[in-house]
């Protein structure tokens, strides 16, 4: 392939108009072997840089609608966003038991002062333990994997537990409490990996309806927002945002597509040859901060209440049709909670659409989910949402401009963190 890139074709940003950029740019390779470089600039309304341009070599690319194929394919994946390295994942996690339940032990209370600025003693603090992370496949076929799970787990003492994340809610975060210990656990009876991590509340009188609804069993999911290495395809095995993996998360492909057995692939149930495409994080991690949430990514991660231990044992003597019962109402009812939150979502991006005139642009986003906002991936959608409520607020006079920007929206972490200079390509 020669260096000559004079002729290249070029296929703008389906999702953006020329209008959308300011003046600055920056090219970067794409994919080198086919040939494929993009253009980025900052959106005027977020800052956020964004793909404006995808540029391809006249030696490996014959026609430009060829080119234009490529770009919906990849653009229905995601890949002309930002690549975020921050990211928010909801994993369902609990409370677990303690054997002193909420009160400090001795140990707990030097790791604790490590932290204040002042000595505290056992009656002022409040302890609870969360299941952070685990290593399975999350709702939305998202898992990590053991050496990623570990750097994440050893990172959270001294990060800050949250009233849900600040990405979703649109806010400034405001910590509630202070992660100080964590370890890894492995279930015996179900080979499960879990990432525990104890945190403490100063008892104020502010707090106590916190402390009171973590007890009552009424907060019982968390979260972790995290900073990213890489995610692998489970299907191909490559980065799933480098082009040359066709895979699109969550949907079915035979089992004879997957490329080594030890991808592990999410198997579809009701279809014995078929598998998801899923996202397992790899590399190392950071964690940010935790939440306290009402749906989780990943199955199994929530505040587990001293309760929980009695709760364990009845279910274990429960007759198995009436288990599988439960099981099937307690998925129904979480089915329901996804699809309301989802349709408050899209209602809430009509709305903004009218407000921002980004009636084209939304139509856009429908036709590639298929008539169906609803459906669009969970972070893209939420993505939307944080992104168009910022162009907003930054456009409306008296609005909230001056809060701190601590996010570009879900799996954002600012405008830095989507310079393209600090993506990785492979």
């Amino acid at each position: 392939m020669s260096e000559d890139w004079q002729s290249c074709h070029c296929v703008p940003n389906p999702a953006r108009v020329p209008g959308d950029f300011g003046d600055k740019e920056r090219t970067e390779t794409l994919d080198r072997a086919r040939g494929v470089r993009a253009t980025w600039a900052p959106v005027l309304s977020s800052g956020r840089w964004e793909i404006k341009e995808y540029l391809f070599h006249p030696d490996m690319w014959a026609d430009r609608s060829t080119c234009q194929d490529w770009v919906a394919q990849i653009q229905a994946k995601g890949v002309g966003d930002p690549e975020p390295r921050m990211q928010v994942e909801c994993f369902e996690t609990a409370f677990p038991s303690r054997e002193t339940g909420a009160v400090p032990t001795d140990d707990e209370m030097a790791l604790i002062n490590q932290y204040a600025l002042e000595p505290l003693a056992p009656e002022d603090v409040y302890v609870r333990e969360m299941r952070l992370t685990n290593d399975r496949w999350g709702k939305h076929h998202v898992r990590l994997s053991p050496e990623f799970q570990h750097s994440v787990i050893a990172t959270i003492p001294g990060k800050s537990l949250l009233l849900g994340h600040p990405e979703v809610k649109g806010m400034a975060a405001e910590p509630i409490g202070r992660f100080f210990d964590a370890h890894e656990w492995r279930d015996p009876d179900t080979g499960i990996l879990w990432g525990l991590a104890k945190f403490y509340l100063v008892k104020t009188a502010h707090n106590e309806h916190a402390r009171s609804q973590i007890d009552g069993g009424v907060w019982q999911y968390a979260s972790i927002g995290m900073e990213l290495d890489w995610r692998q395809c489970s299907v191909c095995g490559l980065d799933i945002l480098d082009p040359g993996c066709p895979h699109i998360p969550g949907e079915r492909y035979p089992t004879s597509a997957v490329k080594a057995l030890d991808l592990e692939p999410e198997a579809c149930p009701d279809d014995p040859g078929k598998v998801y495409c899923g996202i397992t994080y790899r590399g190392a991690g950071t964690a940010v901060e935790g939440s306290i949430v009402y749906l989780p990514e990943l199955n199994g991660t929530e505040i587990v209440a001293e309760v929980g231990a009695a709760v364990e044992r009845v279910r274990a003597a429960e007759p198995e049709p009436r288990r599988r019962q439960r099981d099937r109402e307690q998925l129904e009812a979480l089915a329901g909670e996804e699809k309301v939150f989802r349709a408050a979502a899209v209602s809430e991006l009509e709305r903004l659409s009218r407000l921002l005139r980004r009636e084209a642009e939304l139509a856009t986003y429908r036709d590639v989910a298929g008539e169906d906002l609803g459906l669009m991936r969970a972070s893209r959608l939420l993505n939307l949402v944080s992104e168009w409520t910022q162009a907003w607020d930054e456009s409306t006079p008296g609005g909230r401009q001056s809060r701190e920007r601590e996010s570009a929206g879900v799996g954002g972490a600012g405008a830095a963190a989507c310079d393209p200079s600090k993506m990785r390509f492979i």
